[in-house]
């Protein structure tokens, strides 16, 4: 009876939110729970099975597009600028994570069935860059991401000596916690990369890295998502 009464709650919930924010929240098949949006005219929020719950998404700028497929849930996302994207594919879970994109033309993609442990942060800034994750991918609690250094150096020229750059994440990786990846990256499939690690440059495909900088310690491996039975 509780579930069939949460169940009611959250389909009711749901619509009035779709009702609430109709001029730029388009709905299917989706529940919307306790949800906070502050978007701006000209923005897009489309959300297809998903599930949004107890969050809160920022957009200001113009012909912005957030698509949600998967599970969003004690999360932040903010985006500012013009032409972005953020793409959640289906099956993917965030919990209490922060994702920030500041820019113009840029874009961060998430594949099916990828997890995120508690704490993420995830950083997008600059004109046409990328965050680019693959898919079945598996974060641990606590992983940043940062494709960017935030604030300007430069030389006394005035040029910019820090320009942002992609980062890449290719399919099936595992990152454990409190590891950080930095700009210009880009990591191969099958990676698994140890706790506290610093990711500073590519790392090859089936690969155990660890450390900081993360280096490959170990070749040819591959890993499995259920917990360990040895």
């Amino acid at each position: 009876m509780k579930n069939i009464i949460k169940k009611i709650i959250f389909y009711f919930t749901s619509v009035l939110t779709a009702l609430k924010y109709r001029k730029y929240l388009t709905v299917k098949k989706s529940v919307l729970f306790d949800l906070k949006l502050t978007v701006s005219s000209e923005n897009i929020i489309q959300c297809n099975h998903a599930l949004l719950k107890k969050s809160n998404i920022n957009i200001q700028g113009q012909n912005n597009h957030v698509i949600i497929d998967g599970q969003i849930l004690t999360t932040k996302i903010l985006m500012v600028g013009q032409n972005n994207r953020i793409i959640i594919r289906k099956n993917t879970k965030f919990v209490n994570s922060n994702i920030i994109l500041r820019g113009n033309d840029c874009i961060i993609e998430i594949g099916c069935n990828s997890t995120f442990g508690s704490g993420l942060y995830m950083v997008c800034m600059g004109n046409k860059n990328q965050i680019k994750i693959g898919e079945d991918c598996m974060f641990a609690d606590n992983v940043e991401l940062w494709n960017t250094d935030s604030h300007a150096i430069k030389d006394m020229k005035g040029v910019t000596i820090n320009l942002s750059k992609p980062i890449h994440v290719g399919d099936k990786v595992w990152i454990g916690k409190n590891s950080t990846i930095l700009k210009g990256v880009n990591i191969g499939n099958g990676v698994v990369i140890g706790i506290n690690s610093l990711v500073t440059k590519d790392l090859p495909s089936c690969s155990i890295c660890i450390g900081s900088p993360a280096k490959a310690i170990q070749n040819n491996i591959t890993w499995e998502r259920n917990f360990i039975t040895e």
